[in-house]
């Protein structure tokens, strides 16, 4: 069935009908598989771990003084992170505060009950994740109807939601950004029909979606300046074309007043808490030059139709898969600038207003402090600009619905653009349902590599200060792998010298003990993964 002829939607022609619904049913059915398949493979990487310790109502500061420097299976150290009956709600929070306070607890408390009713396997844990991300699809398709959109361009909207890398992979992982997307489109559908029918129900429900986005990720509050920047310039056009009816901005300004009063209790557990907040933080403000900081830019925004893990920070060769990687990425960016374009000169100003305004608000949030102060939170934190992206989501179906009504060979060309991206979309998710990480795992990216190395040793024993990655690890490492955390380098002791001895990313105290007072020699077997192997100067030591 060639895709000319899969998107439209005329009465007259219901062979064409059936054709674009059976074809969007098995886009629709490709998107819920991926983001199903594979779901506990890949590497359950250091932001999930401290969702899972969140969730179960501990802190990481909590755990690490409870994990014993004592030679234990790797497997053992998953039993810190199990879910424990004593611990309720009010711990979740207390665990949030005590580690990270800047991470909203409604995400963490949400997989709490659901960890307490289904488990908490890998599998289990992720799951809540991917049910949020299947509500983009409805969410999505109500958002272009309130828009004025006709089905065509909702239908398309759904089709690359579906097989967006974006999306799935970030369904695939214990953390908010699933339930971030879903809020931000509901919020945004709710926005525009209370603004539509300016009911008091209509717009209780938005600042009850506001308060519940703020609670979910603090960057919930570019979603706010967009929608803010949307309602001003749609009531300043209101007055300028003396419309009937004039937008009703007294009513948004305080439903948001209110919803974020409701947010002021957390906003003072992190003042209180700043310090611990900035500890996570130093990542963001690291200096870049504006070139690479252009270049991540790029990167991100063209990840979110093309992405088969061609991160240059990853790269350990250079081939042709790279270089087409690139090219592709070069050609959706210029189709996304072409479409906000588009839209900004041929979309209605309903449309135009909000769809430049959820994509260009949030991004200036986090670039502009970038340019000014020096930084790379807009750079590094490609998660961050979700509502960019769903500002992109609307604007590349725009043009391609306006060529497809427009015909000719317009038309053709748009449907044949609509197949490249969707293609792009599939090739992304076919390479990532085999890989066992990712480039947006970046703390944890070559764990899985080390792993296997350690896996094929008879008789394994990995030394490696109390870590993160090292319950990371613990997913990882086969059960007669053995492990030794070591909480105090000086009093460090190897007791079994037979065994084939590993150490991971090792702190200067640690490296010491080791070269220095133990007199080993250390080898490296991953200098990427920073694993390297332990042996003795002498021969025939006792230890």
């Amino acid at each position: 069935m060639p895709i000319i002829n899969t998107m439209e939607f005329h009465k007259k022609k219901p062979s064409r009908n059936i054709a674009a619904w059976l074809f969007l049913a098995i886009i629709l059915a490709l998107g819920i598989f991926f983001r199903f398949h594979n779901l506990d493979k890949k590497v359950f990487w250091y932001d999930e771990i401290h969702t899972q310790l969140w969730a179960t109502g501990q802190s990481w500061v909590e755990v690490r003084n409870t994990i014993s420097a004592v030679e234990m299976p790797a497997k053992e150290l998953e039993r810190f992170v199990r879910i424990d009956p004593a611990r309720g709600p009010l711990d979740v929070i207390k665990a949030i505060v005590k580690d990270d306070p800047q991470h909203t607890p409604l995400y963490y408390l949400l997989l709490h009950f659901w960890m307490r009713t289904f488990g908490g396997s890998v599998w289990t844990i992720r799951a809540l994740s991917v049910i949020a991300g299947l509500l983009i699809f409805p969410c999505i398709y109500w958002l272009c109807r309130e828009l004025g959109a006709g089905k065509r361009m909702a239908f398309i909207a759904i089709a690359l939601a579906a097989v967006c890398p974006f999306y799935v992979i970030y369904a695939q992982e214990a953390r908010q950004y699933s339930l971030w997307s879903v809020e931000a489109l509901l919020a945004s559908c709710l926005l525009l029909r209370a603004i539509r029918l300016n009911r008091a129900w209509e717009w209780l429900l938005y600042g009850v979606t506001v308060s519940a986005g703020l609670y979910t990720h603090l960057l919930f509050a570019t979603v706010i300046a967009a929608h803010a920047t949307y309602v001003i310039a749609s009531f300043i056009w209101s007055w300028e074309q003396k419309a009937n009816g004039k937008v009703p901005l007294i009513p948004f300004l305080v439903t948001v007043a209110i919803a974020c009063l409701t947010f002021a209790p957390w906003c003072s557990l992190l003042l209180q808490n700043m310090g611990q907040a900035d500890k996570h933080l130093g990542w963001s403000q690291q200096k870049v030059s504006l070139i690479y900081l252009i270049g991540m830019w790029g990167y991100n925004f063209s990840s979110l139709l093309l992405d088969t893990n061609h991160s240059i920070k990853f790269v350990e060769q250079y081939d042709i898969p790279l270089i087409l990687d690139y090219i592709f990425r070069g050609g959706f960016l210029l189709l996304m600038v072409w479409a906000l374009a588009f839209v900004s000169l041929r979309a209605p100003h309903r449309l135009r207003f909000f769809v430049l305004s959820l994509t260009v608000v949030p991004f200036l949030a986090l670039a502009l402090p970038d340019l000014f102060l020096g930084g790379m939170r807009s750079g590094g934190g490609h998660r961050f600009l979700v509502p960019s992206y769903l500002g992109i989501m609307l604007a590349v179906p725009y043009l391609l619905d306006c060529g497809m009504t427009d015909g000719g060979l317009w038309a053709r060309r748009s449907r044949q653009m609509l197949g490249v991206l969707l293609c792009a979309g599939i090739v992304s998710l076919a390479v990532y349902a085999r890989a066992d990480t990712w480039w947006t795992k970046p703390v944890s990216y070559y764990l899985p590599r080390i792993s296997r190395t350690i896996n094929q040793s008879p008789r394994p024993l990995l030394i490696s200060d109390v870590s993160v990655n090292l319950l990371t690890l613990s997913h990882l490492l086969a059960p007669n792998v053995r492990v030794l955390p070591v909480r105090k380098p000086d009093s460090l002791i190897i007791s079994d010298s037979s065994m084939e001895l590993f150490v991971y990313a090792p702190s200067p105290a640690l490296l010491k003990r080791l070269t220095t007072d133990l007199d080993f020699t250390m080898k490296t077997v991953d200098e990427r993964g920073k694993l390297w192997r332990l042996e003795h100067r002498g021969a025939d030591i006792n230890f």
